[in-house]
């Protein structure tokens, strides 16, 4: 036995540094999708106000939350909500430290104030113009170093809101100041937008906003406990899909 483990040692020490390196979470343990809640809540940074004079982070932490306590045997999720304030340029390092393989970000969207301004001159009216600017879209940055795998994880997480009843939100299109965002799949609203940490981290990463809560319309719904349920189980959903399949491709690597 003795010179069994003084054999072993002795490969490991002349052959070592040419063995493949075999991260932690290849041995039976799972993946790890890093939560970002969007917005810190250090200073002004609370996020859009709402209609209803909620800020955006509010919602935020609540959806962030509700995708968190998902469980899955493909995958762990880790969140880091409002409360622990990680500043935007310390996410892709704070991610990284936590060995993370996918990052999500989730947010709430706004619209530019002159259609703000219109939208609540409605007054209600849910076949007018707050339609415009109402649902979910979801970005990835084509820049980024892991850009192709964002781009699937996004499509994929797109296609589960949408076939779950979520609105794609295709007012990032429209052509004004501030707006005329990159369109990668109209029918799942999915958008090709470098944002800080989509550009800027190592491993794949996508940001969601979930719904307009600009839109007296949208907010009304995001203040339900139904709407926090449909929306992680959506995302869920498609990050799901992405594992089994990442986990496909590297078996036929096989």
């Amino acid at each position: 036995m003795k010179k069994c483990l003084v054999a072993i040692l002795f490969f490991i020490a002349i052959f070592g540094s040419y063995l493949p390196y075999l991260p932690a979470k290849n041995l039976n343990s799972k993946s790890r999708v890093v939560i970002f809640v969007g917005h810190t809540g250090v200073g002004n940074n609370f996020g859009a106000k709402s209609s209803s004079g909620i800020y955006e982070i509010v919602y935020n932490d609540i959806l962030a939350k509700k995708l968190a306590s998902i469980k899955s045997d493909k995958f762990e999720y880790v969140l880091i909500d409002s409360s622990q304030k990680v500043k935007l340029k310390n996410r892709p390092d704070f991610a990284a430290k936590y060995k993370a393989d996918l990052i999500i970000e989730i947010h709430h969207d706004s619209a530019q104030q002159i259609d703000i301004d219109v939208c609540n001159k409605e007054k209600g009216d849910k076949n007018g113009f707050c339609n415009k600017m109402s649902g979910a879209s979801v970005f990835f940055c084509s820049k980024q170093e892991k850009g192709s795998v964002s781009e699937k994880v996004s499509l994929l997480i797109g296609k589960s809101l949408q076939k779950n009843g979520f609105r794609a939100n295709l007012y990032h299109m429209k052509d004004i100041k501030g707006e005329r965002r990159k369109i990668v799949s109209e029918e799942n609203a999915v958008y090709d937008t470098c944002f800080y940490v989509l550009k800027n981290a190592k491993v794949p990463s996508v940001l969601i906003e979930a719904a307009v809560i600009t839109n007296p319309q949208d907010e009304e719904k995001v203040k339900h406990t139904d709407y926090h349920d449909r929306f992680a189980k959506s995302v869920h959903e498609g990050i799901e899909a992405y594992f089994e399949f990442y986990i496909q491709q590297k078996e036929n690597k096989n």
